[in-house]
This record gives C-alpha cells, structure tokens and sequence, in this order.
C-alpha cells in the first residue's frame, strides 16, 4: 500500500512540475486598478479595489473527461453502496436529480469525498487522481461539470466548492492516518486556498465559498462554509498543519465577527446566504437613446479589511444562464435589463458614463421560495453625479431588498432543513480549541437564538422543521471524525456554555 501511494505522489510531483513550467506566464484573473475615479463613492481614496476578470478554468481535454455521462449499461462494476453509485474504469459516477440527462450518471465531487471516505482501502487512486484539476497554487480541485441544472452552476464558467472540497479532504486524510503519508491531502487542502480573486473558493483567507460567481459579489453559502469548516477542522487538527490551523482560526474570526448577517429577526429564520439576485430595467435618457454606455457594478465591503470589487456587465454568450450573474439580459434602444446580485456583505453601485434611471422590484420572502422574485411596487431611483460618473446606490436609494434569502421550507417538499443546520452546525464549532471565548459566545448566541424560533415562528400545517437529532446524525455521515452524536448532550452543553460565557462577559 504505501508502495503504490509513493507511486500516486511522484506522479502528481511530475505534474505540478510540468505545469509550473506552463503557468507561470498565466495571465491574473484579476488587477488592482487606481480607485481615484471612484474614490468619493468608496468615501476612502486608499481603498483597494479588484477588477474581476477571468477566472481560472479546466483546459478542454479535462472538461470532456469531466462531462462524461455514464448508464447503468455502461458499467464495469455496480455497487449499491454508499454514496449510491456506478463504477467505470475505477471513477464513481452518481445519480442527481437536477443533471440534464436524468437516466445517466454523472461525476459529482461532492459524493466523490463521501465515497473516498467509505472506500479507503479499495481506491483506484490512480483513476481518483485523475479527476482532479491543478490549479495554479499547485493545490488540486476537483471542478463540476456543466451536466447540472442548479442556478449556480449555470453561466460561462466552471466552478469548484468549498464544500465538495472539503469532503474530499476528509477522505485523503482518513487515507493519509491510515498510511501515514498527508501528502494528498495536503494537495487538496492547497487547492482551498486558491483565491475567489483568480477562480478559486478562498475569499481572503477569512471564508470559504460554496459555489461562488465570478461575475458578482463573493457569495456565502452558510451551510457549506460551515461543512468545509469542519473537515479541514479534522484535516489540521489530525496533521498540525500551520497553515490549515492558521486559515481555520482566520475563518472562525471572521465567522463570528459577520454571523448577526444571516439572521433574519422578521421571519424568524436564519439566512441560507448572504446575497440574492435581482432583475433590473436600466432606462436611458432621451438623449442617450440608442447608446448603452459603460456599466459597472462596484462593491464596497461592510467589513474593514475586504476589498471592493468591479464587474462590467456584458451579455453573456452560453447557453443556461445563472441569475447569480451579474449580466445584460436584454438591451433596446431605450432600456435594458440586467441581473445584479444584492450582498449583506457589500454596499452595492452601479455606475456609468451616461445617465439612466433604475427600476426594481424588492420582492418577497415565500417559505417554499429561494429568490425575492419580482413582486411589489416597481421602485425608481435616477442616477446620481459622482466625481463624474452616474451612479446609483442600492444600498440608500432602494428599500426593502434582501440580501441574503432566508432558510426555506422545501427540502423533501416540507422541512427547513437549512435552518436546523446552521444551529446544530454551529454548536458542533463551538466546540474548537481553536474557537475563543467570546467568538464560542458569539456562535451559541446565535445557535440559541435560532433554535428559539423554532419553538416561536408561525408555520403552516404543510411545513416542518428538520429534528435536530436527525440533523446531528446527517452531518455526522459526513465527517471524518465525529466528535458528538448525542444531540440532547450536545444541546445541554451549549445551553450551559453560552449561559456561563455570556455571564463572564457580562462580569468582565
């Protein structure tokens, strides 16, 4: 075994060789520009503002190897086993509800970590290996294909998860504590820190993104960040890691210090992100009729430290479009529309060389629903002058847009399950050495908080909330290591460990 696994890793060492000497004059994904055009809206001349560009992409071969799309009649082996898949030339294809071909299997990450995780000891790594992208970090990703119809996995570029990341990371090092050799892992674990700024998941070493745009705000995934969180939590703690035990305390910085934005005290739910997308009509005045002009949307970060970010809009080229995507949907001589993502993270602008007048809708929360949609009383606001530029603020001239949807109720057709998640996930984090005093307060508050609406919040008879100990033991299928699986135990103790910290708090 540890013959074969030495085997694994010179051919992967011969990789990254091969593509350090291919890489290097790569183009960045992304450019610092000079924000004095723009320095009155950020109100800070001195902020750092990031120009999003292209982000890293698979090259085509892999993309067609990636793409495949297996049938049960195609197979070498068959395994009904967990995750449930089908095996061909030693690469696990699985089941979705959402893949274009609903008869086929296709190559999903996610179930790939689970199934590593379940199959140490039967791997063809060889073929795992394969699957994989090298990024150039020389960390390994492991990308989805365009096989699914989820809105963001749609648009013109490929993406990899935080989350399916993660799970990965837990299988190679169960593979690593059984051998004794991480080095896969910690390959893995190099491909989390790819930055958001150039195609990767890593916003600023302070949270990790789920299934991120790289047309619109860094999008927080609340229920992936958390799950990625914990895996690479096992991963540094099992092999002391600096710089996974430095990311991870980073993110639980940073979880602690932005956690009040995913809850929602109105509807009595906590957030499943922290951005939604919306559609938006531009009109051009008269005298700009027949001329689009430039537009750009700029994000200035709520939280010191984070960089602003400009995206142009453009029509996109493809075939499926994600609304997650910043973008023009359709242009006139007279109006367009366009889809512009709101972020509890970032005020958001849009700017131009020409006047124009915005309408937008601020939507509603429905319990089945993951989006505002586009209900409500149009709402306009006409481009302000700037320091040269048109400008509208839709973080002052709009109200009642969401940022950030609440958790819904239609996992299985009836139950929140991402609310469930956020409070058992949160109590399990609580529990890191590496998770102070107050960040530990700070989490339970929330934990707490949310599980009280369960207990408060007005439902319909059609609707349930996932149980928490049915939560405890999904999220325990998961991970490596499982360090809770008594949920009345786990809820006790947080319930004595935030009574104790709030008071030492409140003495100090």
């Amino acid at each position: 075994m540890k013959e074969r696994k030495f085997g694994y890793v010179f051919a992967l060492l011969i990789v990254i060789v091969f593509l350090s000497c291919t890489t290097q004059d790569q183009k960045a994904a992304n450019e610092k520009i000079d924000p004095s055009d723009i320095s009155i809206i950020l109100n800070d001349g001195d902020e750092e503002i990031v120009r999003m560009k292209e982000p890293f992409q698979p090259d085509e071969k892999q993309k067609e190897k990636l793409r495949r799309i297996v049938y049960e009649s195609d197979k070498d082996a068959y395994f009904d086993g967990n995750p449930y898949h089908i095996l061909v030339d030693g690469v696990p294809y699985f089941p979705y509800p959402y893949i274009k071909d609903k008869k086929g299997y296709s190559f999903h990450p996610m179930a790939l970590g689970k199934y590593i995780k379940n199959n140490a000891e039967s791997l063809d790594l060889d073929a795992i290996l394969n699957t994989s992208v090298i990024l150039p970090n020389y960390g390994m990703a492991w990308f989805y294909p365009d096989n699914y119809l989820n809105l963001r996995m749609q648009g013109p570029y490929w993406k990899y998860s935080c989350i399916s990341q993660g799970t990965i990371l837990a299988g190679l090092t169960r593979i690593g504590e059984s051998g004794g050799d991480f080095s896969l892992a910690s390959s893995a674990f190099i491909g989390m820190l790819y930055p958001f700024y150039d195609g990767g998941i890593n916003l600023e070493d302070r949270a990790l993104l789920e299934m991120p745009s790289y047309l619109a705000a860094p999008e927080i995934v609340l229920n992936g960040w958390l799950d990625s969180l914990f895996n690479m939590s096992d991963y540094a703690h099992t092999t002391q890691d600096p710089a996974a035990i430095e990311l991870l305390y980073k993110n639980y910085s940073f979880l602690a210090e932005i956690i009040a934005n995913f809850d929602d005290e109105e509807h009595k739910l906590s957030r499943y992100s922290d951005l939604c997308p919306y559609k938006v009509r531009i009109y051009f005045d008269k005298a700009n009729k027949g001329f689009i002009g430039d537009f750009q949307v700029l994000y200035k970060p709520k939280v010191p430290g984070l960089k602003a970010i400009l995206i142009p809009l453009r029509q996109l080229q493809q075939d499926t479009l994600s609304i997650y995507d910043n973008q023009i949907v359709k242009a006139t001589d007279s109006y367009m529309d366009v889809y512009i993502s709101i972020s509890g993270l970032y005020d958001t602008f849009l700017v131009s060389d020409i006047d124009f007048t915005c309408s937008i809708r601020a939507g509603s929360v429905n319990p089945s629903s993951t989006t505002p949609g586009s209900s409500g009383i149009a709402q306009l606001a006409k481009a302000e002058d700037i320091s040269g530029k048109r400008v509208v603020d839709f973080s002052k001239l709009f109200n009642g847009l969401i940022a950030g949807y609440p958790t819904p109720f239609s996992k299985y057709g009836k139950y929140n399950y991402y609310h469930v998640y956020h409070i058992v996930a949160l109590m399990l984090m609580a529990k890191d050495d590496l998770v102070s005093d107050s960040q530990r307060q700070e989490l339970l508050h929330y934990a707490m908080k949310w599980y009280d609406y369960m207990n408060t919040k007005q439902i319909s008879e059609k609707h349930e909330f996932y149980l928490p100990e049915n939560m405890l033991e999904d999220i325990n299928k998961n991970q490596y290591k499982i360090e809770e699986d008594n949920w009345s135990e786990l809820f006790e103790w947080a319930k004595t460990e935030y009574a104790r910290l709030t008071a030492q708090l409140e003495t100090n």
